[in-house]
């Protein structure tokens, strides 16, 4: 019995197949030209939104290019975090000096000992980056010591890498005295990006994230108290603690490139905000 209505079924399916196979069909060509049709509808509708959107995303793009500093690469990667570790952590510049080979170089190394053996090695050509970057003229504020700043890196140039790193070391802190409030304590906190409110793209990469490259520059570092000297490039370390540890290529190098982006980001800032007191 079973296998008869099993026989019987199959066969009533077989017979039918075509009548099926066809409505099956027609539903799904009356299914694709509802999709189709609704698709149409949508891209009309959408379409001035898309628009508006394509140029508002382009014009986002432009602002953030416009902010990059002029030494940067074309079509650079933000990446803020690694950004932020670099300057302000580690206190190497990227910011107006280097070269854009040489900030790629510095963005792609795996670490701080392998971004301060880079800059060793491009010392002679981060010289010349200084040089050429600080050539430009600079609002009447910083013009005095811009001359000095001018004298630090052709001592450096020259090969005088102590006597660069102490002049530069000098300039660098007259600009924290004078645009930046507070002992260097305080200094170092309100330099840090991290404490500051300002969201505004272009005053974060030519202002802000610059001069927090400042921060390791003042580690706290007392000569009177047990703890050894920093061995990284320090203002303390440099005025207080002088040896050869201290004072060499490498850390004239950090000097000349931290002064000069001072000099520029203080001049950007001045340009666009009338003065700096305090950052």
């Amino acid at each position: 019995m079973y296998n008869n209505d099993l026989a019987r079924l199959l066969q009533q399916i077989e017979q039918n197949r075509h009548s099926v196979n066809q409505a099956f069909a027609l539903a799904d060509n009356q299914v694709a030209r509802q999709f189709e049709q609704i698709q149409t509808n949508l891209t009309k509708t959408l379409a001035p939104v898309w628009s508006g959107v394509s140029q508002l995303v382009e014009t986002a793009n432009r602002i953030i290019r416009d902010a990059y500093p002029p030494n940067w690469p074309e079509g650079l990667r933000l990446d803020l975090e690694k950004l932020e570790q670099i300057a302000q952590v580690e206190g190497i510049p990227l910011f107006y000096v280097p070269r854009a080979e040489i900030v790629t170089a510095l963005l792609d190394a795996s670490d701080f000992e392998a971004r301060l053996a880079i800059v060793d090695q491009y010392t002679d050509e981060i010289g010349q980056d200084c040089r050429d970057a600080m050539r430009a003229p600079v609002h009447e504020p910083l013009q005095d010591r811009t001359i000095l700043a001018n004298k630090a890196v052709e001592a450096f140039i020259a090969g005088h890498y102590e006597s660069a790193q102490a002049l530069a070391v000098v300039v660098c802190d007259s600009y924290l005295k004078t645009h930046v409030t507070g002992r260097y304590k305080e200094m170092r906190e309100d330099l840090a990006i991290n404490k500051s409110e300002e969201a505004a793209v272009w005053p974060t990469f030519r202002l802000l994230m610059p001069m927090a490259t400042a921060v390791p520059f003042l580690a706290e570092w007392q000569p009177h108290k047990d703890a050894p000297a920093p061995s990284t490039f320090s203002r303390h370390a440099t005025i207080h603690g002088a040896s050869t540890d201290q004072l060499n290529r490498l850390h004239a190098t950090l000097a000349i490139m931290l002064l000069t982006t001072m000099t520029r980001a203080l001049d950007a800032g001045i340009s666009r905000y009338g003065s700096i007191n305090g950052t």
